[in-house]
């Protein structure tokens, strides 16, 4: 189904961009409706629980809320994929997710900014706890900013 709808991107010249890094969801839900997206790179052979060490309790503050529930109907069968994602536990303290059980993953997704100009208003900034590995994170988030758009795709990505 991926396939089919970046032929028609394509076909309809939508501008397709892709955002990969950390994404930390709330685990009530089978597709979450939303998502907060650390952009940031892994090298090779590197393992999650590495990753967001490295990213969330050494180096990285900040990040993005997007929309992530409606990519359901462009991929059907993403609740079995997510099942299988390979994820580290966190607690939601402060800020999103009502103080929920979190997991966060690698992966990649991708968004459709064709109409990213015809937003208006300024993105909003929160701040937002997260628990991780028994130390508190304090990131500041973007709230579905204007040149991301609505989410497409998605690709899991095993670390």
């Amino acid at each position: 189904m991926s396939n089919n709808y970046q032929e028609y991107a394509k076909k309809f010249n939508r501008q397709l961009h892709s955002i990969s890094g950390l994404i930390i969801y709330d685990t009530t839900y089978p597709i979450p409706p939303s998502v907060v997206i650390i952009p940031c790179d892994i090298r090779p052979g590197q393992d999650l629980n590495t990753l967001v060490r490295e990213q969330l309790l050494n180096n990285k503050t900040e990040g993005i809320l997007v929309y992530f529930q409606g990519i359901r109907w462009i991929m059907p069968d993403l609740e079995e994929p997510l099942k299988q994602w390979t994820f580290v536990n966190a607690e939601a303290v402060d800020g999103y997710f009502n103080k929920a059980s979190l997991k966060i993953s690698y992966g990649k997704v991708t968004y459709d900014n064709s109409n990213a100009d015809l937003e208006e208003g300024d993105d909003v900034k929160r701040l937002f706890i997260l628990n991780v590995f028994g130390t508190d994170v304090r990131l500041k988030i973007t709230e579905f900013p204007k040149e991301v758009g609505p989410a497409k795709l998605f690709e899991k990505i095993n670390l």
